[in-house]
């Protein structure tokens, strides 16, 4: 039942960011489009922020859930593009809406997540230290989030496919490079 009241309101969320900017919605606005009580909104999120971090989080895990290996990271990051143009007003205004440091933070801690278990299943048979992965995962993690920022900057024009294969040729190998260089 939890996920349900938070998919709920990150619906209403949704709904509601169709018609008034971001920092106009209140709890009040969500809890009442889902016939809920605010009380119920509290015992799940401590603020509206919490809740769009929630939802990101969750939509982008979802998009490249099976995508977390050396072999298919462009596949996730690919359907993470494909996921913010079929939600375009919403992904525009959550951008326009939280100062950009933030939100680089809160989308390097998700990416960070997702390079690790790239980092993990390719150096699997590898020892390698834990400050040597992490730093690896931080470099690739920041790539990937500026450039996602910038494309959506720009309005979402160039092609999701042009800039993963873009993505692709500066970071193949890098991973493999980085563990090779930190032996």
């Amino acid at each position: 039942m939890s996920n349900l009241t938070k998919k709920a309101l990150l619906e209403a969320l949704g709904v509601l960011l169709e018609k008034k900017p971001f920092s106009k919605i209140t709890v009040g606005d969500l809890t009442e489009k889902c016939g809920l009580n605010r009380m119920t909104f509290y015992y799940h999120f401590q603020n509206i922020y919490e809740l769009m971090i929630w939802g990101l989080e969750t939509n982008v895990l979802e998009a490249a859930r099976d995508c977390l290996t050396y072999e298919n990271w462009k596949t996730g990051y690919l359907r993470l593009y494909q996921f913010a143009l079929e939600h375009k007003v919403y992904i525009t205004k959550i951008f326009m809406t939280i100062e950009e440091e933030h939100l680089g933070s809160y989308l390097n801690k998700i990416a960070e997540k997702m390079v690790l278990a790239v980092i993990d299943e390719k150096c699997r048979d590898v020892c390698l230290d834990e400050a040597d992965k992490r730093f690896t995962a931080e470099v690739c993690a920041h790539a990937l989030v500026g450039v996602l920022v910038s494309w959506v900057k720009r309005g979402m024009e160039e092609e999701p496919r042009e800039v993963i294969r873009k993505l692709g040729c500066l970071l193949d190998g890098m991973v493999e490079k980085t563990m090779n260089g930190f032996r």
